[in-house]
Order: C-alpha cells, then sequence, then structure tokens
C-alpha cells in the first residue's frame, strides 16, 4: 500500500500501483463507485487512477494523484469536495477545482486542507470557526489560500 485514508465509517486505499480502492460505508458515494450499499470487502474505485495518496474526512474522499490534481467524492457539504457545485453528493470522482502542483492533502471532518509546491495552503469545505484560515466565517466550494502561510511542508485537518 501507498497510502491509507480512514474516515468516520470508511476507508480509502492507494496501492503502490497506483489504483484506489474502498470499503465500508457509501450512502453517500464515499467510496467512490455507486451510492447505495456499504462494501464489506475492497472494491475498486475504477475511475481514478496514478493515486500518491489519499485523506477521508467524515463522509467524504480526496486523492491525490501523481500529476498534482486532488480528485474528492461523496458528501458535498458545505463544499467538502471542493469542486465549486452545490450538489449534495457525488459518487463519481470530480477534479478539486484548480488544483494543480500538490504535493499533499488533507482531510477534516467537514473541511480540507492542500499543499502546493511552493508551500502555500490551500482550503475548502465548512467554516463555522474559521479552520479555512482565509479570515472569514463563509463556507467555501473551491479551494482558497490561507492567509499569511508560505514556506509550509505539510498539512493535517
Amino acid at each position: 500500500m501507498r497510502d491509507v485514508g480512514v474516515g468516520y465509517n470508511h476507508t480509502v486505499v492507494a496501492k503502490t500501483d497506483g489504483t484506489v480502492w474502498s470499503y465500508g460505508l457509501n450512502s453517500l458515494g464515499q467510496l467512490g463507485v455507486t451510492a447505495g450499499a456499504s462494501q464489506l470487502t475492497p472494491v475498486q474505485v475504477t475511475a481514478l487512477s496514478d493515486a500518491k495518496a489519499v485523506a477521508v474526512g467524515y463522509d467524504f474522499s480526496l486523492v491525490l494523484k501523481t500529476d498534482g490534481t486532488v480528485w474528492g467524492f461523496g458528501s458535498n457539504t458545505n463544499g467538502t469536495l471542493g469542486d465549486g457545485t452545490f450538489v449534495s453528493s457525488r459518487a463519481t470522482p470530480a477534479q478539486v477545482s484548480g488544483t494543480v502542483d500538490i504535493t499533499a492533502v488533507a482531510a477534516g471532518r467537514g473541511h480540507s486542507a492542500l499543499l502546493k509546491s511552493d508551500g502555500t495552503v490551500w482550503t475548502f469545505g465548512g467554516n463555522t470557526y474559521g479552520q479555512l484560515g482565509d479570515g472569514t466565517t463563509t463556507s467555501r466550494y473551491a479551494p482558497v489560500q490561507a492567509t499569511g502561510l508560505t514556506g509550509a511542508v505539510a498539512v493535517a485537518a
């Protein structure tokens, strides 16, 4: 395995061959396959390849690909998928808006953080307590830069 992400009720794995596998609760498409029944054994997320890392939130999942793009699936409450849409959930992976040159990804309960190769931090999702670092409490449906952060080397959520 290359990377493993564990959410509240589901798990996502990036294997060394770049494939993505998931299992657990799938009520909102958080496994990256058609929403519905839970998966008791790992199923392949066939829509994705070249995975480098994964991050798993409460009921959504993110995959960082080797080309520096990030893809999300599952619940999109308050913009947790970062794709710029207001759809409530999606089972098919969609690219997080504007993601290029991303080197690390982290997912929290309802927000996420991305580290770009230039050391800047970009965040999206729920922002009730200012957890996105953009100086507001407005939820963001696409990544915004965290104010004043440069030279970062890692992110966590």
